[in-house]
């Protein structure tokens, strides 16, 4: 059986150029040549990392269609107040993209996160993130058994702050933890 993968692609992800197929010693090698390795039956649960630029907690600006439309469902809510906007009304293009990189998190939204993200723990049903699945179906139901936020960091070479999102629980498909991480940043 051969690997789906590229002698150049198997190298890059090894960190290190492939000569021959006897030199491939990896988990991947072992998990795809295995003789009874079957990923629906030996994985009981998988760990999903997604970084997080933090000017995604910024609001959406003033007056755009997210706000209004975010307005209409909660009278109380508004963007022009958050300190971000306060400071940089005004400011259009390429300004308002330095503005936004330079941004730093708050402690009190960063909390809100973790606590909203909190709620997931435990069995629910994804249903409304599943392709084609009624809300009854019971192939909806995932199990997520822990979230980990780590703190903001700014990397060298850049100025944008990042968090990391850990995800550990049973398999998801893509979408699914993408459009759950992005509902979480938009509720905030």
């Amino acid at each position: 059986m051969k690997s789906s993968l590229p002698k150049s692609a198997f190298g890059i992800l090894s960190g290190h150029r492939i000569r021959s197929t006897r030199e491939r010693r990896s988990g991947y090698e072992i998990a795809t040549r295995g003789s009874n390795f079957v990923v629906f039956r030996s994985c009981d649960s998988r760990r999903y990392n997604y970084f997080l630029p933090t000017y995604l907690f910024i609001p959406p600006a003033p007056g755009s269609l997210v706000a209004t439309a975010h307005a209409s469902l909660d009278p109380s809510y508004d963007a022009a107040s958050h300190t971000f906007w306060k400071e940089n009304s005004q400011l259009v293009g390429e300004d308002l993209l330095a503005a936004r990189r330079v941004y730093r998190v708050d402690l009190e939204t960063l909390t809100r996160f973790k606590a909203t993200l909190a709620e997931f723990v435990g069995t629910h049903n994804f249903w409304n993130l599943t392709i084609g699945r009624d809300h009854h179906d019971p192939s909806s139901a995932r199990v997520i058994k822990s979230i980990e936020v780590t703190e903001p960091v700014v990397y060298e070479g850049s100025e944008t702050q990042w968090i990391s999102v850990v995800f550990w629980g049973q398999s998801f498909m893509l979408h699914q933890i993408v459009c759950f991480s992005s509902y979480q940043a938009a509720c905030l």
